[in-house]
C-alpha cells in the first residue's frame, strides 16, 4: 500500500482514526519498541530464526495514561496468552489460563523503580531491568 501524504484510502482518511499507519512488505515484518514510541519494517533475511518467532498475533497499544495505578489500571484479561503492560511499565500480567473468572489464572511480574518489565517477544519471556 502505498500511504505517501495524501494517497491514503478513503475508509483510513474518514474512518476518524487518531494515529498513523504503517504496513510491511510480504518480506518484511513490523518491529515495534513501545519505549521509543518507534516502529519500522525490517526484512525477514535478516534473522529468519528470530523472525518468525516475533509475530506470536495481533497486538494493541492503548492511548498513554498519566496518574497512579487506580487511574491507569493495567486492564482486565481477556483471552489465554494475552499479556498486559501498565502503563508505566513497572508491572505485566500474562493469563496463562482459560478460566477468565479464576482470578488465579495468570502470572504476574513486578519491576520496582527505576527498573521495568522487558518482553523478550522471540523466547515468550520477560525480566525486569534498567
Amino acid at each position: 500500500m502505498d500511504f505517501t501524504v495524501g494517497n491514503f484510502p478513503e475508509d483510513v482518511v474518514n474512518g476518524g482514526f487518531d494515529g498513523c499507519v504503517k504496513e510491511c512488505r510480504e518480506d518484511e515484518v513490523l518491529i515495534v519498541d513501545p519505549r521509543l514510541g518507534d516502529w519500522e519494517c525490517v526484512p525477514k533475511v535478516v534473522n529468519a530464526t528470530f523472525l518468525n518467532e516475533v509475530c506470536p498475533g495481533k497486538f494493541n497499544t492503548e492511548c498513554a495514561c498519566t496518574g497512579g495505578e487506580a487511574e491507569c489500571p493495567i486492564g482486565e484479561r481477556e483471552c489465554q496468552d494475552q499479556l498486559r503492560v501498565a502503563h508505566d511499565c513497572h508491572d505485566a500480567r500474562y493469563c496463562n489460563g482459560t478460566d477468565l473468572t479464576n482470578p488465579n489464572d495468570h502470572l504476574d511480574i513486578n519491576c520496582p523503580a527505576p527498573n521495568i518489565v522487558y518482553v523478550n517477544m522471540a523466547t515468550h519471556t520477560w525480566e525486569c531491568g534498567p
